[in-house]
């Protein structure tokens, strides 16, 4: 625990102070802790940084370039591999997403490819018609996949939060416990 001398004069009722009377010679020095302020500490134990760090729009780009990058690696792919389970590079495209942004642009994704991925390269092509059961099979795998990638990610980021506020809120007991127990010997 960390206590900063200050003078009393300059502490202006921002802080809580401890009496410090029994100390000889120290009648007009009051002690604060980072605890006691009324403001967060200046390290990252007392500052709460959002989950979602980017911002819509930037959720949503991410979605958008994933998505555009997964459809070119698809054309590029199916050239070569043929047509079975073009999709599963979408899938990537999720993950990526889910990671970066949140559950929409996430979703956004999982139905951008689902369209891009009938449209481009499910025969006939060039409409949304789903013309063998393989297809269908297909897509149905993709969508359980996605969602259960979408679902999992923000479960985790939700155990994240919850584990990181967890901390705070202890580490902040911690150091109230500590300074109970120096204002208990003096």
């Amino acid at each position: 625990m960390i206590f900063h001398p200050t003078v009393g004069a300059d502490v202006q009722k921002r802080w809580e102070q401890i009496d410090t009377s029994q100390c000889p010679n120290q009648s007009e020095t009051s002690v604060e802790t980072t605890a006691q302020r009324s403001e967060p500490p200046s390290g990252s134990i007392g500052q709460k940084k959002p989950i979602f760090p980017l911002s819509i729009e930037r959720q949503y780009g991410i979605a958008l370039g994933s998505t555009l990058i997964a459809f070119l690696i698809c054309i590029i792919a199916v050239s070569y591999l043929g047509d079975t389970l073009p999709f599963m590079i979408f899938l990537v495209a999720i993950a990526v997403t889910t990671w970066c942004g949140g559950i929409g642009a996430s979703l956004t994704v999982l139905i951008l490819g689902a369209l891009l991925w009938n449209w481009f390269f499910v025969n006939p092509r060039y409409a949304f018609t789903m013309g063998s059961h393989v297809d269908q099979a297909g897509m149905t795998v993709y969508l359980t996949t996605g969602i259960a990638i979408i679902g999992y990610f923000q479960t985790w980021r939700w155990a994240w939060k919850q584990s990181k506020e967890m901390t705070e809120g202890l580490h902040r007991e911690r150091v109230r416990g500590m300074f109970s127990k120096t204002t208990h010997h003096t």
